[in-house]
């Protein structure tokens, strides 16, 4: 009797899941960036640079803040995109992928400072959603970073 509650149960869990992972929920993202360059911007500069556009390029989606899941990689194109896969729960976007040590350890020509710099870079968080039962769209304004391991600008 205790098998066969804890086999419906189970069952009835997954099932209740399988559906959510496999439909496709569509992702709108807009994108501000901070101002990156040396000189004072001008006021016209930094109303553009704060003005939300379409978001084009790859976020990572992570459910671990840590970044020790598997990861998804989305592709946007013109502020858009479509993902399947998604379970209930919690998701971070990041603009860089995860820091790979393993492939560090793999090359001993990468210095420590690119290290470090794969580090900072994957460590920047752009925002974060919920996915539940309901979810079919995801709209999300996001500020892009400066790159941390750049130069600084004169």
């Amino acid at each position: 009797m205790k098998n066969t509650l804890l086999f419906t149960l189970t069952l009835f869990i997954f099932s209740c899941k399988v559906p959510l992972a496999k439909r496709t929920i569509k992702l709108n993202i807009q994108s501000t960036s901070e101002y990156c360059e040396g000189a004072k911007p001008t006021e016209e500069i930094l109303a553009d640079y704060n003005t939300p556009k379409p978001y084009t390029g790859s976020i990572y989606l992570h459910q671990d803040p840590d970044r020790n899941d598997a990861g998804i990689a989305v592709i946007f194109s013109n502020g858009k995109a479509e993902v399947s896969g998604l379970v209930e729960g919690d998701y971070l976007m990041f603009e860089y992928p995860k820091a790979d040590f393993e492939k560090f350890k793999q090359n001993p020509t990468i210095s420590a400072d690119q290290i470090h710099c794969a580090v900072l870079r994957s460590q920047q968080m752009l925002g974060d959603f919920s996915v539940n039962e309901k979810t079919k769209e995801v709209t999300q304004q996001i500020k892009l970073a400066c790159d941390p391991c750049s130069e600084p600008k004169p």
